[in-house]
C-alpha cells in the first residue's frame, strides 16, 4: 500500500486535496503499531521527497530497523534536522547520517562536535561530505590518538595544506607516503 500510494503521489496524478489526503494516510501508516508497516514506509520514502517532513522525522525517531533506511537517504530532512539527530540520536543513527550521499558543512560540523569516533571516521571517509577547514582541525584535535580517524582524513580526495601539514607528523609511514604523493 505504501509503495502504491507513493508512486501515485510521485506521478502527479493527484490534485492538492488528494495529495493532502495521501499525506494523511502516510501519517497514519507511520504511527502503525506493526513495525513491518513502518519499515515498509521508511524503505518506500527513503529516496523520495514527496512524503511529508513530519513523517520522515517520526520514522527517524523510531526503532533502528525503521529509522536507518530513511536516515541514510531521505531528502526530506533539513540540515538542522540532521544536526539535531546527530546530537541526540545515538551512535547507529549517527553513522547512518555520516554515510549519506551528501553532507553539508553544517551537518559535518555537528558530526565532528557530537559524533562518536566511528561516526567521525565514516564521515571523513565519505568524500561527498563537505568539511570546513576548521572542522577538520577539530577532528585532528579531538581524535589525535585515533589512527582510524586520522587515516580517514588523510585519504580524503582534497585536503587544505594546513591539515596535510598537521597529519604528516601524526600518521603511519604508509599514510604519510599517501599524503606526500596525493596532496600539496
Amino acid at each position: 500500500a505504501a509503495h502504491k500510494l507513493c508512486r501515485a503521489i510521485d506521478r502527479d496524478e493527484m490534485d492538492d486535496a488528494e495529495r493532502e489526503k495521501a499525506h494523511a494516510i502516510l501519517r497514519v501508516m507511520a504511527a502503525d503499531a506493526a513495525e513491518l508497516v513502518r519499515r515498509a514506509l521508511a524503505v518506500t520514502l527513503r529516496d523520495s521527497n514527496i512524503g511529508p517532513r513530519d513523517v520522515a522525522i517520526r520514522l527517524a525517531k523510531d526503532v533502528e530497523t525503521v529509522s536507518l533506511p530513511i536516515l541514510s537517504f531521505s531528502p526530506a530532512f533539513t540540515d538542522d534536522d540532521l544536526s539535531e539527530i546527530i546530537r541526540l540520536g545515538g551512535p547507529v543513527r549517527q553513522v547512518a547520517i555520516a554515510k549519506r550521499p551528501q553532507l553539508s558543512q553544517k551537518v559535518t560540523h555537528a558530526i565532528v562536535t557530537h559524533g562518536t569516533e566511528r561516526c567521525v571516521e565514516v564521515a571523513c571517509a565519505n568524500d561527498k561530505a563537505d568539511f570546513a577547514e576548521t572542522s577538520l582541525q577539530q577532528v585532528i584535535a579531538r581524535f589525535e590518538k585515533s589512527e582510524r580517524v586520522l587515516e580517514a582524513v588523510a585519504y580524503r580526495n582534497a585536503l587544505p595544506i594546513s591539515i596535510t601539514e598537521k597529519l604528516i607528523d601524526m600518521v603511519s609511514d604508509q599514510v604519510r607516503d599517501h599524503l606526500v604523493s596525493h596532496h600539496a
